[in-house]
């Protein structure tokens, strides 16, 4: 146990430094874009990177989750894992290539349908969109690969790599030349274009050269399901800004994007938590021996979670008040609101990974599409009402429809999965950690009031979670003991091969069948 306990923590640290630098550096930052852009080009600017989101999600058809799974599951053939690299590959460049032409030939003539304003015409800012989406494909691809081997370190790299070239062009073209808008698109385009070489560099040394259909269409039955799922992940981050700019004003979406940018640095650790969490999932549930730990090892790395969740929910509301224009003060109070939708979106990305390990991912759309029905109506009825609270509580909402709906499915596929009642228990100390930080935020007692108050209220919710046994001490200490400092020297393709391929030699006899189920999860 202990050692899938450090293996996580140690996976998800690597992850989440990844994504958490960059946003640290976005958020140091922010006084600076927002001196050079003005709310127009700032508007134009988060609009494109919307369009090339969405635009993303369909050229990638789902690939990126189908090749993680597959290129692992396929060790111990390297020639079907090679052809399987290969033909994701062409497929996708393929198919995003063709809705690249469409969208240049059509898209002049729909852009102001789908923008609704005369102010974001296709060329530039549409058409770099587009752009950022198919030039981004190979990188998805290749940390696709990186999450399959669990190669942190690497997928960690692609990661800031990305983050350094698009900040330093972003930074030129919009400090230095004035370029607004444009240039702060223009510096997004950079990075993917310049990565992209040294991803499919990478890609050609894995793929062997042979195109199945075979192979392709068992990924696509996995990827497709994925899309609507991808899709409604997208409405529920970016539909509650599109109603306030409809229902309220301008003003009130800077506020709530401010808020939610603050939220967003958890929702970074709940990304390295999935990143991390999966291919380590995917390990223990295809062997006997692994199977019994996962329901305590689920529950303790629930309990760390709730941990920094609580940490994070006291605390980023005072980040916001100290780092921002004290205009934008009025936005701390979403903050807590915010974070604790993120604290059950973590909790989803947990309860969700029996679904993609049975392969059940028809299920998905269903789940996400329910959530983002769930965010409409209580954007719908909230905003109008209390504003960027009601937007914020209405992100909490859908977060908290999506965990519950895939706690569900789960039950339906194995019922043995999860420590029910100490899961409760997390939730409910969570829960009531977030009820004190909102009435805490919502009094506004100075700073050096506020945070001895916190600090003394911290020690009470963690020992909360060892008082209700959801986590023992010498469990959470196995999260932060560091682990023996691995060789640094670099691998060669044969060694990783032979290492995987030892490993998957001691699974063999428990690995599920093409069903996805293994005998244990069938019920």
């Amino acid at each position: 146990m202990r050692k899938e306990i450090t293996r996580i923590f140690k996976d998800s640290t690597v992850y989440g430094l990844g994504s958490l630098l960059p946003r640290a550096a976005a958020i140091i930052l922010t006084p600076i874009y927002t001196t050079y852009l003005s709310p127009k080009d700032y508007g134009i600017y988060s609009f494109a990177l919307m369009l090339a989101t969405m635009t993303g999600v369909i050229m990638m058809v789902g690939q990126p989750g189908s090749l993680t799974l597959f290129y692992r599951r396929t060790v111990g053939d390297p020639h079907e894992r090679g052809s399987l690299a290969f033909t994701v590959f062409w497929f996708v460049m393929a198919f995003a290539g063709v809705l690249l032409g469409i969208g240049f030939l059509v898209g002049p003539k729909i852009a102001p349908v789908i923008t609704g304003s005369k102010e974001i015409p296709f060329y530039p800012y549409l058409a770099i969109a587009l752009l950022i989406a198919f030039t981004n494909a190979p990188q998805a691809l290749q940390q696709a690969v990186n999450r399959g081997l669990g190669q942190a370190k690497t997928f960690t790299a692609f990661q800031l790599s990305a983050w350094a070239i698009n900040t330093g062009f972003t930074l030129y073209f919009v400090v230095a030349l004035r370029e607004g808008a444009y240039g702060s698109l223009k510096g997004s385009l950079a990075a993917p274009l310049l990565i992209m070489p040294v991803a499919i560099f990478v890609l050609v040394r894995r793929w062997e050269p042979r195109f199945s259909m075979t192979l392709l269409k068992r990924s696509l039955r996995f990827g497709l399901p994925l899309v609507p799922h991808y899709f409604a992940g997208w409405m529920l981050t970016f539909f509650d800004r599109y109603l306030l700019m409809r229902l309220s004003t301008a003003t009130q979406v800077g506020l709530y994007s401010l808020a939610y940018s603050f939220g967003m640095i958890f929702n970074l650790f709940c990304n390295a938590i999935s990143t991390a969490w999966q291919p380590i999932y995917y390990d223990l549930a295809d062997t006997a021996e692994g199977r019994i730990k996962l329901p305590r090892l689920i529950t303790v790395y629930c309990a760390a979670i709730a941990g920094l969740a609580i940490v994070f929910t006291f605390f980023a509301p005072n980040l916001l008040v100290v780092l921002a224009n004290q205009r934008f003060h009025s936005a701390a109070p979403v903050v807590p609101v915010i974070a604790g939708g993120y604290f059950f979106f973590a909790l989803y990305m947990i309860v969700s990974t029996p679904i993609f390990h049975a392969r059940r991912t028809a299920l998905m759309p269903v789940i996400s599409s329910s959530a983002a029905v769930v965010n409409v109506l209580f954007n719908l009825v909230l905003i109008p009402r209390f504003g960027i609270m009601g937007a914020a509580w209405a992100t909490f909402a859908a977060y908290l429809c999506m965990a519950s709906a895939s706690r569900f499915a789960c039950w339906r596929l194995n019922r043995n999965v999860f420590e029910n009642r100490k899961m409760l228990a997390v939730i409910a100390i969570y829960l009531l950690a977030m009820a004190a930080a909102l009435g805490l935020t919502a009094l506004r007692p100075p700073l050096w009031i506020d945070l001895p108050v916190k600090l003394a209220l911290l020690p009470a919710f963690f020992g909360l979670l060892i008082a209700a046994r959801v986590a023992t001490w010498r469990e959470l200490k196995d999260f932060v003991r560091r682990r023996p400092r691995r060789s640094t020297k670099t691998r060669s393709l044969e060694d990783e091969e032979a290492e995987l391929k030892q490993r998957s030699t001691e699974e063999a006899a428990a690995s599920p069948d093409d069903t996805g189920f293994t005998p244990g999860d069938q019920c």
